[in-house]
């Protein structure tokens, strides 16, 4: 049989672990200075013909080294001369925390007017992934306008060297990007947190953008709705739950090849109040759906009439809800007819309200419809052993023969009347039929 080339062989090994080549860099990188101190002799090198790391291809090369660090990456370029310009050809930069980090205290500034413009400049290729982390700590206490401005420099800088992928993680006050992140036309994947954009009159959108993750973003005269309905091919769009803009449904709903969603309910159509079928309605415009993430959050559910027969999620396969309130029926009845209309769903993840200002609670829940769930794993978080919880436990439980595991976690015991009431309701947990014969319940408290 065939086994392939040898840089065949050489892609798959450091394919399988990366960082098998980051052992060999140190080794040789030891080798070298040995010879430097004149400790060991030049004929123990390994000829250049069994050099593994020489004779792979360049492509292979890149890959690794974007497997390392940035400054790991740079250093690799003290190994020998044909390493020394190797790093050049990298078309991935991450600047996160650990690159900013130094135990030498170097200022910040030199950071953004020397490090980051250089590597820029010195790098050969097309520079397709850019990601910047602005973290709120002593290493950026200096953060200034000059610093913005510098940011906004590369952003030009990349809107020339075909640029896919932007991340902007900004734990600072809210930072101002120039326009010119719009003429990036090539843009795949656009991830902003706490910026300020303003798009050009002239803006027609991001015609080729498939993911797009916004969080406490302000658009000037855009409206966030308007932003999201220029990108047609968006496959994932994820909204922060704890940030308000106005976006309306006719807005969202043409972005039929959605495959995940995240997004606050409150904030669809500026309604604060919501009635299931709506939402409903909303979830068939999304046929591809594969992971739904929804905030219930300051949204209050109506009662009224819905045809169950006519939906079906078919292809979700994992459901994340935030701020459930289990005093509400209509919530809750709510929340039990996304599960049964997702005949697929492997994964439930439920955070419950943290305030539920001290409704009645209601058992009035139909659970009939809940039968031959393929659930795997179930996470429920900031339960307060009420009584409509237990009951949504039991009917899971009950109606998930495939289910391995489920955790159940609460933010203290208080909430229990203590310890001993946390220890009743994990007693009643233990007790309730599960239809699993491998399935583990997991109760937290802290």
């Amino acid at each position: 049989m065939n086994s392939g080339t040898g840089s065949d062989r050489q892609l798959l090994l450091f394919r399988q672990d990366p960082y098998i080549f980051i052992y060999l860099l140190y080794g040789f990188h030891l080798i070298i200075m040995e010879l430097v101190q004149g400790n060991i002799k030049e004929s123990i090198l390994p000829p250049h013909e069994d050099d593994i790391i020489s004779t792979m291809p360049e492509n292979v090369i890149t890959n690794i080294l974007h497997c390392l660090p940035i400054r790991d990456a740079v250093r690799t370029g003290i190994l020998s001369r044909d390493w020394r310009f190797k790093w050049t050809k990298l078309t991935q930069l991450v600047f996160d925390y650990n690159f900013f980090y130094d135990p030498l205290d170097i200022r910040l500034e030199y950071y953004f007017s020397k490090v980051i413009p250089k590597l820029l400049l010195h790098l050969n290729a097309a520079i397709t992934k850019f990601v910047l982390f602005i973290e709120d700590d002593e290493s950026f206490s200096r953060f200034n306008d000059e610093h913005v401005n510098d940011i906004n420099n590369w952003v030009m800088f990349l809107s020339r060297k075909g640029i896919k992928e932007f991340t902007l993680i900004n734990r600072q006050p809210r930072l101002k990007l120039h326009s010119h992140i719009f003429s990036c036309h090539g843009l795949t994947h656009l991830k902003l947190h706490n910026c300020s954009v303003c798009p050009m009159p002239s803006f027609i959108g991001f015609p080729n953008l498939l993911s797009l993750d916004l969080s406490s973003v302000v658009f000037g005269s855009y409206t966030c709705g308007e932003f999201i309905s220029r990108c047609p091919l968006l496959n994932s769009l994820k909204i922060d739950f704890d940030t308000t803009y106005e976006i309306k449904r006719s807005e969202i709903a043409k972005l039929e090849n959605l495959k995940v969603l995240s997004l606050p309910l409150c904030n669809l159509d500026n309604m604060a109040k919501f009635t299931r079928s709506r939402m409903f309605q909303l979830m068939c415009f999304f046929p591809k759906l594969q992971e739904l993430h929804l905030g219930f959050k300051n949204c209050k559910f109506l009662a009224d009439e819905i045809n169950i027969d006519a939906i079906a999620l078919s292809c979700l396969k994992t459901l994340e809800l935030n701020g459930v309130d289990f005093h509400n029926s209509i919530m809750v009845s709510c929340v039990v007819e996304l599960i049964c209309s997702s005949p697929n769903l492997k994964t439930l993840n439920i955070t419950a309200a943290s305030s539920t200002k001290n409704s009645p609670e209601s058992l009035e829940v139909n659970y009939s419809r809940m039968v031959q769930l393929k659930l795997h794993t179930v996470f429920l978080a900031s339960v307060k052993g009420l009584e409509s919880e237990l009951c949504f436990i039991k009917f899971l439980l009950a109606c998930s023969p495939q289910l391995k595991k489920m955790i159940i976690s609460t933010c203290t015991t208080r909430l229990f009347g203590g310890d001993r009431g946390a220890i009743i309701f994990t007693t009643k947990l233990l007790k309730l039929h599960r239809t699993s014969p491998v399935s583990e319940i997991d109760f937290k408290w802290y």
